[in-house]
């Protein structure tokens, strides 16, 4: 009864009905609950239905029954690798090479896991230097941000918490980082914000259960100001009998006299000198004359120069602004002539690629692929016709040709599925199937629930999870 239900589970695993598969597996076991195949294999149906921690729990039960058998330490390694365990993923490999040395699926996972790791160790390093960018960059090649922990029990985001990184923190949420883990000295990612007191992530990050909100509350301060008023007293002035246009009059002869009378005594004492002091008076106005005629002189050499330079300016100018101007008409000549050639390029490169669709649709690829070629080479930039070459090229079964074009058409369009699809197609067909199901997952992002693309993953996934079974 045992190998009837798991030949149900098989059967409804390779119509992509994961739901059946675990179902029939399940009651399979409860017929034969020491076989170790059947737990593997709901392993790897829990495992497509993205429930990893099940598939971790019957991966561990095949091992325990069969610790022999290198199969159940793939599907041990694929559940840990889906939960984003990639360290514990490559331990359940490389016990699984040790069982098993060689085999090619398990070195290809092995191998795929590593660059994870690296990738996921990059990230806590980018956190601890505060490389915005550079988290961005590896958490779009669809790496688990909780990939890589310290000794300590330290990941990503508790780093990134620690350090006051909203930017970051935000990102790592928002790619599956768990704010419930905590670390060797039990501390969350949210204790730690709340301990270097930033406020700005501790909002980010959900509120523990049992644990309020604090709540604050604004006060105004008002200040009340008063204008004081000075009053001046003014005093009388108090003169005698006389009035004090009078007086200030008097006091002005009387200085005037005294002046007069010093000047006639200093005259007398000097008249024999004054013809020396008048001679002197007029040589040193002359002087002055003459200086002045200089510096009339130089001033206007000065401004003629000043004027001869501004007129050499302003017709350097008017040459510049001339030269400027028949630039600009030869570039926009140029621009027109290349606009030209740009629409001829791109009309030939269209006849080309729709002459490639033709052959294609009647199974010509290999004219498929000249065409297409033919089109790239008139405009390198498309992802459109390296996304085409690649299904043509695909269907050629030439799928590392295929690979490289899919790589290009990501790399000029990253946020398009098409250019994921392709290269999970190259993938499956080179039997790299768990980097297969990473690229369908990569086309996910772009167009969820398409249909085509979830068939495309279950085949994949369905290649890696019971092979050799």
């Amino acid at each position: 009864m045992a190998e009837e239900w798991k030949a149900r589970g098989n059967a409804a695993f390779k119509e992509g009905r994961y739901q059946a598969a675990v179902e029939h597996f399940t009651a399979a076991i409860g017929c034969d609950a020491t076989n170790a195949v059947l737990f593997s294999n709901r392993s790897g149906a829990h495992a497509s239905l993205g429930a990893y921690a099940e598939a971790l729990a019957d991966a561990e039960k095949a091992i325990s029954l069969r610790p022999d058998w290198s199969k159940g330490y793939s599907r041990k390694g694929a559940a840990l690798y889906g939960l984003g365990r990639y360290l514990d993923a490559l331990h359940a490999y490389d016990r699984g090479l040790e069982v098993e040395p060689g085999n090619p699926q398990m070195e290809q996972a092995s191998s795929d896991v590593r660059d994870k790791l690296q990738l996921a160790q990059t990230i806590f390093e980018a956190v601890e230097e505060g490389a915005v960018d550079k988290v961005q960059a590896c958490l779009s090649k669809s790496v688990h941000p909780d990939g890589f922990v310290t000794a300590e029990g330290t990941t990503s985001l508790m780093a990134a918490a620690r350090a006051g990184q909203a930017d970051v923190v935000s990102l790592l949420l928002k790619a599956g980082a768990k704010p419930a883990t905590r670390n060797a000295a039990g501390e969350s990612a949210r204790d730690l914000a709340k301990k270097g007191g930033h406020e700005a992530v501790v909002k980010l990050l959900p509120l523990e259960e049992g644990k309020g909100s604090s709540i604050f509350a604004a006060a105004k301060n008002f200040a009340n100001k008063a204008v004081q008023k000075a009053a001046a007293a003014r005093e009388d002035l108090q003169r005698g009998n006389l009035g004090a246009d009078e007086y200030d009059t008097i006091v002005k002869q009387r200085e005037e006299r005294k002046r007069r009378e010093a000047a006639e005594k200093l005259a007398e004492a000097q008249a024999s000198k004054r013809r020396v002091i008048e001679q002197a008076m007029r040589r040193k106005a002359e002087d002055d004359d003459l200086a002045l005629i200089k510096a009339l002189h130089t001033q206007r050499a000065r401004e003629e120069k000043e004027q001869a330079a501004q007129k050499a300016r302003q017709e350097a100018e008017e040459r510049a602004r001339a030269a400027q101007e028949a630039a600009r008409k030869a570039a926009e000549a140029e621009a027109a002539r290349q606009q030209e050639a740009d629409a001829e390029r791109e009309a030939k490169a269209t006849a080309f690629k729709e002459e490639g669709n033709d052959a294609f649709k009647v199974g010509r690829y290999a004219d498929a692929v000249r065409f297409y070629t033919q089109a790239i080479e008139l405009d390198p930039t498309n992802s459109v016709l390296y996304s085409n070459r690649s299904g043509a090229l695909a269907a050629s079964n030439l799928f590392e040709q295929a690979l490289a074009d899919a790589d290009r058409c990501v790399s000029l369009r990253a946020d398009w599925a098409k250019g994921h699809t392709r290269r999970a197609s190259a993938l499956h067909g080179m039997r790299r199937y768990l980097n297969a199901v990473q690229a369908y997952d990569d086309a996910l992002r772009y167009e969820p629930g398409s249909e085509i693309l979830l068939t495309g993953r279950r085949q994949s996934s369905f290649a890696l999870a019971v092979e050799n079974d």
